[in-house]
């Protein structure tokens, strides 16, 4: 996959936002709020499955990049009302906010991959995620520790590289690779509102394997159902929390989440997928639950037995968490099919 562009100074001219322990973080770029009409008809004449491919003037890649950098301001993301299933508190007063760059990432062994995804994915895959851990925390102590506002930016420059081109990675394996085959566009066709029309790139899927219904029929980059019930709700939340004057319901028709979801430049869909590594994150930073954390956040007695969790603004984070551990999206992360995380990270550390 090629390297995807760096659209820092494009998108919104210039480091500013929000200031944490980090300085200050990119702002939110202003092209979300632009796609009002996408929430009601979706554009169809635009290109290819690409990411480079343009859609009136941008890109899958560029709508990524927007969204991955709408994500390294330190935020409470939202789960959706799940916060007890997770032992998540919701007193704001006790959690840490969390972003990209909140938190250090932890380094994995067999051993600790066993307990967060409950299989061993083997040398190489270790490998390459502690790699990919190694560039996370390299970014991360160059905006803490940088000499100078040159090398903290070139921190952030870095670091939303890396995301995005994680976040691409992951868009190819959901979705873009197979999003305009005759299975796709038939679906669409048959679920798809009056008057819509499926854009190319956008991948129309339905997972037989689903025990669920609702959750079966998957949309656009990150695959996500239509099913305001379902796990979109906490990105509903987060999204209506950012742009109020863009809102979606928190009771959107199937109707509805179908046309956002689907629309040709997948707005909506890049900031849910990377809406849901931060809400992992946040689970793992805020959790109680010592088997919702890694261990690495963990501390033992004198005697090798738990004696509790390290404070949460002391944690690591990872991505690679069961589902039902850490409100864990992707599959690929998991290494679902036992081959699909290897072929992710060779692709965003190439």
């Amino acid at each position: 996959m090629n390297r995807l562009p760096v659209l820092f100074a494009i998108l919104s001219g210039a480091f500013v936002g929000t200031t944490s322990a980090l300085g200050s973080v990119p702002a939110d770029p202003a092209i979300f709020p632009r796609f009002t009409d996408a929430f009601i008809q979706a554009d169809q004449n635009r290109g290819m499955s690409e990411l480079t491919k343009r859609r009136d003037n941008y890109a899958f890649a560029e709508i990524i990049e927007s969204a991955v950098r709408g994500h390294f301001d330190p935020r409470t993301p939202s789960l959706g009302g799940n916060e007890a299933v997770f032992s998540v508190s919701l007193n704001p007063e006790r959690l840490s906010q969390v972003s990209l760059a909140s938190h250090s990432m932890c380094r994995v062994s067999g051993k600790s991959l066993q307990t967060t995804l409950g299989h061993d994915p083997g040398r190489e895959v270790v490998s390459l995620i502690n790699e990919f851990v190694a560039h996370h925390n390299e970014g991360r102590e160059r905006i803490l520790h940088a000499r100078s506002e040159d090398e903290r930016l070139y921190g952030w420059d870095a670091m939303h590289l890396m995301y995005s081109k994680l976040m691409g990675c992951l868009a190819y394996t959901e979705s873009l690779t197979t999003a305009d085959q005759p299975a796709s566009v038939a679906l669409a066709k048959k679920v798809g509102p009056k008057g819509y029309s499926k854009p190319s790139g956008v991948k129309f899927y339905y997972d037989k394997a689903q025990k669920n219904p609702a959750s079966a029929l998957n949309i656009g980059l990150y695959q996500f159902a239509p099913d305001s019930k379902g796990n979109l709700q906490s990105c509903i939340r987060d999204w209506n929390q950012r742009w109020p004057n863009q809102l979606v319901s928190q009771q959107a028709s199937k109707t509805e989440l179908t046309r956002i979801l689907g629309d040709s430049h997948q707005v909506f869909n890049a900031f849910c997928g990377v809406n849901k590594l931060t809400q992992s994150f946040h689970v793992q930073v805020n959790t109680t639950s010592s088997t919702r954390t890694h261990p690495a956040n963990v501390t033992l007695n004198s005697r090798g037995k738990f004696a509790g969790l390290k404070p949460p603004e002391d944690r690591c984070v990872s991505l690679h968490f069961h589902s039902s551990k850490t409100y864990n999206h992707f599959g690929p992360l998991q290494n679902s099919t036992r081959r699909n995380l290897r072929e992710l990270l060779q692709c965003a550390l190439r």
